[in-house]
């Protein structure tokens, strides 16, 4: 079987092109307040659980009490609008990984499309990007926030395909 040329590549953000210093204890927090306030169980919001796992319990709890699609989305949007403040923050602060602006201008050189996958918001996303002088690499950036279900969910990486023609 012949290979297929590489047409792309899809980058995580955080770690892997950016130092991200998020306090995601204080962001968790925040956020289980948040739910907290709204009726879920102390027991349902144990830190170590992660925020994408206790919102996807949340919502199935809310759920199970009666409250509408659009009553969930409020509280779940409420959530994601104080983790995105924290991220905001991160996002200004951002800065590159020693030598990745070489490879991503190899990557470019060589008619690579690149795309970013990522947790964080788009917007908070390319604030990063543009801090550290790197979003013009960019063909896509698939936040959290493009997606319906976010990453691990493959949802993100169709998004990707879906936008570069890839795939």
């Amino acid at each position: 079987m012949a290979s297929k040329p590489i047409k792309a590549v899809i980058w995580d953000l955080d770690g892997t092109l950016i130092h991200f210093k998020i306090n995601f204890m204080k962001a968790r927090r925040e956020a289980f307040k948040i739910l907290k306030k709204y009726g879920i169980p102390k027991q349902h919001l144990a830190i170590q659980n992660g925020t994408i796992g206790t919102i996807m319990k949340a919502r199935k709890i809310f759920e199970s009490k009666g409250l509408s699609r659009q009553e969930v989305d409020s509280i779940i949007k409420q959530v994601n609008e104080k983790v995105a403040g924290f991220e905001h923050e991160a996002a200004i602060k951002a800065t590159m990984i020693k030598g990745i602006d070489e490879v991503l201008h190899c990557a470019k050189k060589n008619n690579l499309k690149q795309a970013i996958y990522t947790f964080n918001t788009c917007e908070n996303a390319q604030i990063s990007l543009e801090k550290v002088n790197l979003l013009e690499f960019f063909d896509v950036i698939a936040g959290r926030d493009n997606v319906n279900n976010p990453k691990p969910h493959p949802d993100h990486l169709l998004f990707i395909c879906e936008k570069t023609g890839g795939c």
